[in-house]
């Protein structure tokens, strides 16, 4: 499925005025805040990149992100997209393996078709979208607005608004001049990288596959065009030791007896910053923070798009408020909810992506799993955050 570019609704000369909030980052948490607070606000949303881009992405939306996908009234994308139902998660650990049913609420679906989809649909809800833009945010502590300088190749400018939402992701610098939200990095994080496969026809779809390995792991999953979106976390001594990522994933794959997918081999890699971070302040004066901004952990099949939605669903609301009116509490307000919305689940996270690194557990768990699938079952349950039904073409079908 081929997704047009998505130009820009505004020059850059037309950006000065005062904006109500202004929201830094388009992917799914910029993108899904613009929609929930376009209508009768001055709305900009800004991002360095062009969409589509290519984005290193495990493409798995689960039972939480569907869900709040569903809340917005947004079921129709599963059927203009034609995403894939998700059905079974394949685990590999050295020769063995478990096959585990996954709840039926989740799905696969291109980036390309996600990012487009819901920024075109915050700009039909009256949001401006700016593309191809670097913005930094200026520090102004107690100020009745917020600064912001833009920058493109040919253009230099400052503009004002009383809101800032930062969900520039994982590679995003936009809040650098502002030292009280300094990022903290582990330090045997963990880098990503992933690429596109053209006609892996081997595997199946609606199964994810997980490759494990003491160095990193592999994720496969087939999209709605017949691709295949690979999306890999490795550590940074085992790539270089490989020879790059292409190298490193295809030797975890091979550790896991996988066969590498047709296509591997021509397919282009993209690369992120290391992953395991954490931004202790998400909020600050007349700032709010989302996303994979605040910080991020190595996810678990679906979740990480499951924070981004879900952090910005629930930002919009005290937003909403602090658009009409600043007050200082709003920064508490943001902090606390946030921790009890996404902590916890980062904290999960990294535990399985810690227990993961472990060989000698691996090796064990794998044939319980095997044997006693129900066990990992439950979890992957818990994991998905919302009951067993799928969110399927605008209606919800109970399974």
């Amino acid at each position: 499925m081929t997704v047009e570019l998505i130009k820009s609704t505004r020059t850059l000369d037309q950006l000065q005025i005062v904006w109500d909030a202004v929201i830094i980052g388009a992917g799914p948490a910029g993108a899904f805040a613009a929609m929930q607070l376009a209508g009768d606000k001055k709305i900009l949303l800004l991002d360095k990149a062009h969409f589509p881009r290519p984005k290193v992405c495990g493409c798995c939306l689960n039972g939480a992100a569907c869900a709040t996908l569903a809340r917005a009234g947004l079921s129709e994308i599963f059927a203009q997209s034609g995403a894939v139902p998700l059905h079974a998660l394949e685990l590999h650990h050295g020769s063995d393996q478990a096959v585990l049913g996954l709840p039926a609420n989740g799905y696969a679906m291109s980036r390309n078709f996600l990012d487009a989809f819901l920024i075109r649909k915050a700009v039909s809800l009256g949001a401006d979208f700016v593309c191809g833009v670097t913005a930094k945010v200026n520090p102004g502590a107690e100020s009745t607005l917020v600064t912001i300088d833009v920058t493109a190749s040919d253009y230099c400018a400052t503009i004002e608004t009383k809101l800032v939402i930062v969900a520039d992701g994982l590679n995003g610098h936009a809040l650098d001049r502002i030292n009280s939200f300094a990022v903290q990095i582990e330090k045997d994080a963990r880098f990503g990288c992933g690429t596109i496969i053209e006609g892996a026809q081997t595997l199946k779809k609606g199964r994810v596959y997980m490759c494990c390995h003491p160095a990193g792991y592999v994720g496969l999953v087939a999209l709605e065009d017949g691709r295949y979106d690979l999306a890999a976390a490795l550590d940074r001594e085992f790539s270089r030791q490989s020879g790059g990522p292409a190298r490193a994933a295809e030797a975890v794959l091979k550790y896991c007896r996988f066969p590498l997918p047709a296509g591997f081999s021509e397919a282009v890699w993209h690369g992120t910053e290391t992953l395991t971070r954490k931004r202790e302040r998400v909020a600050g004066h007349r700032i709010f923070v989302i996303g994979d901004s605040c910080g991020y952990p190595e996810p678990f099949t679906g979740e990480g798009m499951a924070w981004a939605l879900q952090s910005a669903e629930a930002a919009a609301v005290l937003a909403k408020a602090a658009i009409i009116e600043w007050k200082q509490h709003l920064i508490a307000d943001w902090q606390t909810q946030h921790e009890k919305l996404i902590g916890g689940r980062h904290h999960r996270s990294k535990f399985i992506a810690y227990s993961l690194r472990n060989g000698m557990l691996c090796d064990l768990a794998l044939p319980v799993l095997k044997n006693f699938p129900f066990i990992g079952e439950a979890v992957l349950a818990n994991l998905s955050g919302s009951s067993d039904k799928r969110i399927a073409f605008g209606k919800e079908i109970h399974c």
